[in-house]
């Protein structure tokens, strides 16, 4: 020791010094210090004066001036006494720090030491002590450290123990600002080595220990650095959880982070590790969300915020789908609050298809909640890998290779789609706004179908979206989504409904899911048809089904319904039907119900709905089900029939009243059947017409009762039958056999008010002369089910002429019996020869004037046919003009409308399909936008957290060594006045003299830790002017101009996306516009034409019909005019000439009697024959009979007669019979009566 100062003072004078006794004194460290010498001089290469070392000790207050002081322990403590210019002299060349270096990149300043010696007790009898001595050197470490221009200012010590020579130190302020340069705070910081003493250090590798305090997450943290070199510090966080990462981000950026609310994350407990070669890096060892879990999940911090991500060998994605996602992640992507987006989770991977080959698929998985789902709904969003962008049908499915009309279809855009639910919801992952559905599906925008086009009339359609649905195996659904309503129109007013194409990849053919709406006249509603088109090369092919009923087909009846399974064909031919718009054929059948009874119907569509006929076919009906339609029809009241009549197997038509080729169908309801009458079968035709049922038809044979009814002459009996509100009649005309003779008769069943039949038919009394027969039912009341016991009787009563021609033949016969002489034979015979002569006379005048008659008749028909047929035909040609007329005016509105709609329609398709690719554009422009501007962005994260790592706060750590170096010249500026204070003090102000003894050394000290601080100072100007640092702080801004950039350029695109989206909106929907006003107007003007065409023929029926109709009865009273009666005049003529026999026969009948007087056979007297012949008369003739009798001979076939006479002016009646085989002897009984 040396330069001893002993103070001693029981007040505080010297401010430096307690109270009692102080020993200031310089020190000399030599070799007698051991380890304490080797540090100094060995490490850190301090010698000469800087082994100095200005020390004091306090004693106490224990000691006087006249004995030596007795120490037992002590503490010695003092600065080493180097200046600035040891420092420099002491300072490596190979560090860039001032100050003593303990080893590259450490330098230590304001090193002081500490002395101490503890006595201990010995153990026995004698009082003695030992003393121990011990040393610690303390002092300023400064480190360089990663993430700071500016060394880390530690409070060090170096002791001894055990032999070797320890360092701790702490980290002034105990907090480390962004440790190593990765942007956390490490508290309580502190390092500790051990280092041998024999040489200075090339290296010293130091322990680390810390507390991380993030918000509410603390862990310990240890490792190790070596200054200069590596370094690997850990900390362990139990549970981290989503807070946990919330706070590690705050903790890092300020910041506070978004974390879900829709899903339930666990993250695991979190090993976060510092070290040069990962920087920052925090695994966590589990991170879960919903059933999905990983091991190992890295969580990346950045000043967007944090992503949670772990990689998973293989994850099977709930539900029945199947889908496996090898090489896969999982990921919780954090957003910072305020940056307008939400935390996502979300999974990724290869896709994997449980049993099916696919082809190479990268996807991503969104996943969500929907307020009905307790689970994590997903959506699968994948590309091909292996497939170009655009590709083609037959390559996606090999299986349509062999289609030469499908597999060269276009796909564009082609994108994996896989959903656990329909997702309505729109992602930036599907910018073609795909729909997505339940199941696996392959989108893409889906080419040009020619075929298809050809249905809807146009060159092309844009627009259309494949949507292929995986089912099983390799079996997929193909849809084709249309970006619109798309109808087909079929005909006048005939249309589909929105229509959905598939592709049937067994068929290979394109089919048409529809519903098909078809007008019918009578009702506002069309019929509703859900139908099926199939596409395979030209030609198309419809079948459709209606559920439910047609009621009141044609406005028939409410009775009358179809359905409820309706069937619709259809035949379009490609070739044609663009130019047409015309289907090949279409027609519908199905189901038919009248009142109780069903069938079958067919309905033929025509171009013009008022000409539709519906034809339908029914096993079955009776009379009354027929009789109930036409009264619900005519909603008359009819009264029902007795149920005697079936109709089988009927062929029936209800129509509008049409003609259809040559065939012509009444308005309302007709059929064909066989008519079931009495058990017998008859072809009938009917139709209810005017609230009135009339059916006719043919018989072969019909037993009615006892009545064999059959034909006559080669012809069938015929039946007519009429049940209306007043009048219910049943006719049948034919023939019965009748006295071994076929005679024609009518048979008339009068059905209301009650059943009753009734007939009658003619007999020849002589050849020319006949008389009719009436018959009436023997009954009062009839069964018409069972005619077992039908009965008639026959009644006739002769005409007069009949009457006469008898009495004539009786007064001959009475003539004849004057002349009983033989001369009068030959007068008799004379008498016969003359009134033949004037018989045949008079036949050959009256067929004479029949000739005349008739060539007048026809002189005039001809002239009436030829003048009224020619305003006929010439009507029927103006009408078969105007009708054309409104026919092809029909057929050009029918075409300009289906063009119009179609137009209409076809832009409807145009301006959602350019929409859709415009939108999608709009959502790639955002999605590069995004995407280049998250790349600059990671660029410009990059950027700072390298300038960041390497030199933290570059500018803030200059200003902080700055202010260290005024600091430390303000002490030295203070402590050199001090000592000018001390020196200029009065001798006697002794107190500030003894403070001189510490001023001196404490200005040394600091004169050597300011040049210690303009090192670091300059240091870090250096640093802040080198190529390193400029070039790296200037690639901030640079990366910031990227950001700009990207951004600039992102918003350029993404406006310019947007504004063609805008004019797309705006040129299409002025088109749309353009369309739907040419609709209109053909709607309105086309219209006006039919209605123009439609009204002139309406017109030209109206001012016709009564000249037609004066036509039509010109033609129709020639049965009425002179000429036709004069005809019928003169052929009445002849036939009364022809039977005007009587003067002949009683000619005859003279002849015959006197021939009979001759031979005796007549004896009467010549008085009484006198008398006779001038007072006899016949004045009724009545006969009586049952038909029974004549059909079963059952007392003789003959008619009971009823003879009223005159004989001298007395009347008598006379009962004979007639036998129909002797009439002659009917006269003869007259005669002889």
């Amino acid at each position: 020791m040396k330069d001893i100062t002993i103070t001693y003072q029981n007040y505080i004078f010297v401010n430096s010094c307690p109270v009692g006794w102080t020993i200031s004194m310089d020190i000399e460290i030599n070799e007698e210090t051991g380890k304490l010498y080797d540090i100094l001089s060995k490490v850190l290469n301090v010698s000469g004066d800087g082994l100095l070392l200005s020390a004091s000790v306090s004693l106490g207050t224990g000691h006087s001036w006249t004995a030596r002081p007795k120490i037992s322990t002590f503490a010695v403590e003092g600065i080493l006494k180097i200046g600035p210019n040891q420092i420099a002299e002491y300072s490596s060349d190979n560090n860039d720090m001032v100050g003593l270096q303990l080893c590259p990149n450490v330098v230590l300043s304001r090193v002081g030491i500490l002395f101490y010696g503890i006595s201990v007790p010995s153990l026995g009898l004698d009082s003695t002590e030992w003393t121990d001595y011990g040393f610690t050197v303390f002092g300023d470490m400064h480190i360089k450290v990663p993430g700071s221009i500016k060394p880390l200012e530690l409070d060090f010590e170096i002791g001894e123990f055990g032999g070797a020579i320890n360092l701790a130190a702490a980290v002034r302020g105990d907090i480390w600002k962004n440790a190593f340069g990765i942007g956390i705070d490490l508290d309580m910081v502190r390092l500790s080595a051990t280092f041998d003493s024999s040489g200075p250090l090339e290296t010293l590798q130091c322990s680390v220990s810390a507390h991380l305090k993030a918000g509410a997450t603390t862990a310990l943290v240890d490792g190790t650095y070596t200054p200069g070199g590596s370094y690997s510090i850990y900390a362990y966080v139990q549970n981290l959880g989503c807070d946990g990462v919330a706070d590690l981000f705050r903790h890092r950026t300020g910041e506070e982070l978004l974390l879900p609310s829709h899903v339930d994350i666990t993250i695991g407990s979190a090993m976060i590790e510092i070290s040069n070669e990962k920087k920052l890096s925090i695994v966590v060892d589990k991170l879960e969300f919903d059933h999905y879990t990983s091991v190992n999940a890295v969580v990346e911090l950045s000043s967007k915020g944090a992503l949670v991500r772990a990689q998973v060998d293989r994850v099977k994605l709930p539900g029945d789908i199947g889908i496996d996602l090898t090489s896969a992640y999982m990921q919780v992507a954090f957003e910072k609050k305020g940056s307008g987006k939400s935390t996502d989770v979300m999974l990724g991977g290869n896709v994997v298809l449980e049993g099916f080959s696919l082809h190479a698929i990268s996807a991503g998985v969104h996943l969500y909640k929907t307020a009905t789902s307790n689970q994590l709904e997903w959506t699968v969003y994948g590309t091909f890998t292996d497939l170009q962008n655009t590709t083609t049908l037959g390559q996606l499915f090999p299986g349509l290779q062999n289609s030469s009309f499908l597999k060269d279809f276009a796909l564009q855009d082609l994108m994996f789609i896989a959903a656990s639910r329909d997702d309505p919801s729109l992602s930036q992952m599907n910018p073609q706004k795909y729909p997505i559905k339940k199941g696996v599906q392959f989108s893409a925008l889906f080419g040009q179908v020619k075929p298809f086009n050809k249905l809807l009339r146009r060159p092309s359609f844009p627009g259309l979206v494949l949507n292929a649905a995986w089912s099983t195996g390799n079996s997929f659904l193909l849809d084709v989504i249309l970006p619109t309503d798309t109808m087909v129109h079929l005909g006048d007013g005939i249309t589909t409904d929105p229509i959905t194409i598939t592709i049937d990849t067994s068929q290979l053919l394109l089919r048409i899911a529809t519903g098909v709406k078809v007008p019918v006249p009578g009702s506002t509603t069309p019929l509703d048809f859900t139908a099926s088109l199939t596409i395979k090369g030209e030609t198309v092919k419809l079948a459709g089904e209606m559920h439910g009923l047609w009621q009141n087909p044609f406005g028939i009846s409410k009775s009358v319904s179809i359905g409820p399974f309706l069937e619709l064909e259809l035949d379009i031919d490609l070739l044609v039907f663009p130019e047409t718009g015309l289907p090949t054929s279409f027609s519908f059948a199905g189901g038919l119900t009248i009142g109780e009874s069903e069938g079958d119907v067919a309905v033929e569509v025509s171009e013009n709905p008022s000409q539709e006929l519906l034809t339908g076919r029914i096993q079955k009906f009776g009379i009354r089900d027929i009789v109930a339609f036409a009264a619900q029809i005519t909603e008359l009241d009819i009264p029902p029939p007795p149920d005697f009549i079936d109709f089988e197997d009927i062929d029936l038509y209800m129509s509008t009243g049409v003609t259809l080729g040559t065939q012509s169908y009444p308005a309302g309801f007709s059929f064909h059947a066989s008519l079931v009458l009495f058990g017998t079968k008859i072809q009938a035709s009917a139709e209810v017409t005017g609230g009135v049922l009339k059916a006719n038809g043919s018989i072969d044979d019909l037993k009615v009762g006892p009545l064999q009814i059959t034909g006559q002459d080669s012809k069938q009996a015929s039946l007519d039958l009429q049940i209306g509100s007043t009048t219910q009649i049943l006719k049948v005309d034919g023939a019965i056999e009748f006295l071994d003779a076929y005679i024609g008769l009518t048979l008339d069943l009068e059905i209301m008010p009650k059943p009753k039949f009734s007939f009658n038919f003619t007999l020849h009394f002589t050849d020319l002369l006949t008389f009719i027969v009436d018959a009436e039912m023997i009954e009062s009341e009839v069964d018409l089910k069972d005619l077992s016991k039908l009965g008639f009787k026959l009644h006739a009563l002769f005409e007069q002429h009949l009457v006469e021609y008898i009495r004539g033949q009786v007064h001959a016969s009475l003539e004849a019996l004057e002349k009983r002489a033989d001369d009068s034979i030959d007068a008799a015979k004379a008498d016969v020869a003359e009134k033949e002569k004037e018989y045949q006379k008079g036949i050959q005048n009256a067929k004479a004037k029949l000739d005349k008659a008739y060539r007048s008749w026809v002189t005039k028909s001809n002239q009436v046919h030829v003048e009224s047929q020619a305003f006929i035909d010439s009507y029927m040609k103006q009408l078969h003009i105007l009708q054309g007329n409104v026919d092809n005016e029909r057929l050009t509105f029918n075409a300009k409308l289906k063009k119009a709609e179609g137009g209409v329609q076809h832009a409807n398709a145009d301006r959602a399909a350019k929409m859709r690719a415009a939108e999608a554009e709009v959502s790639k422009a955002k999605s590069k936008w995004d995407s280049d501007v998250a790349k600059a962005e990671a660029g410009l994260e990059t950027a700072k957290q390298t300038m960041h790592q390497k030199f933290g706060s570059a500018e803030a750590d200059i200003e902080a060594a700055k202010r260290k170096v005024d600091e430390v010249q303000g002490e030295i500026d203070s402590t050199r006045d001090r000592i000018s204070y001390c020196e200029n003090a009065h001798w006697y102000r002794f107190d500030l003299k003894a403070e001189l003894a510490y001023l001196g050394p404490k200005l040394l000290v600091l004169r050597g830790y300011k040049a210690t601080a303009d090192g670091i100072l300059d240091l870090a100007e250096k640093v802040v002017e080198g190529a390193d640092y400029i070039n790296t702080k200037a690639a901030i801004p640079a990366a910031e101009e990227l950001v700009k950039t990207a951004g600039n350029a992102g918003d350029l695109a993404f406006r310019a996306a947007q504004s063609t989206l805008h004019e797309v909106d705006r040129d299409t929907g002025a088109l749309l516009d353009q369309a739907e006003s040419l609709l209109k107007s053909v709607q309105k003007e086309g219209d006006a034409l039919l209605r123009a065409a439609e009204y002139a023929l309406q017109k030209f029926v109206e001012s016709q019909k009564s000249l037609l109709d004066a036509a039509q009865r010109a033609i129709d009273n020639l049965v009425h005019s002179a000429e036709w009666l004069a005809y019928q005049a003169a052929s009445g003529v002849l036939d009364l000439a022809s039977h005007a026999t009587h003067a002949l026969d009683i000619a005859k009948k003279a002849l015959d009697a006197a021939k009979q007087v001759v031979d005796g056979t007549i004896k009467i007297s010549e008085a009484t024959i006198e008398g006779i012949l001038k007072a006899f008369d016949i004045t009724r003739i009545e006969l009586i009979a049952t038909l029974d009798s004549f059909l079963n001979k059952n007392g003789g076939a003959h008619f009971v007669v009823e003879v009223d006479v005159l004989v001298l002016g007395n009347k008598e009646t006379l009962r004979l019979e007639l036998d129909m085989g002797n009439t002659a002897q009917f006269i003869n009984d007259i005669f002889h009566k």
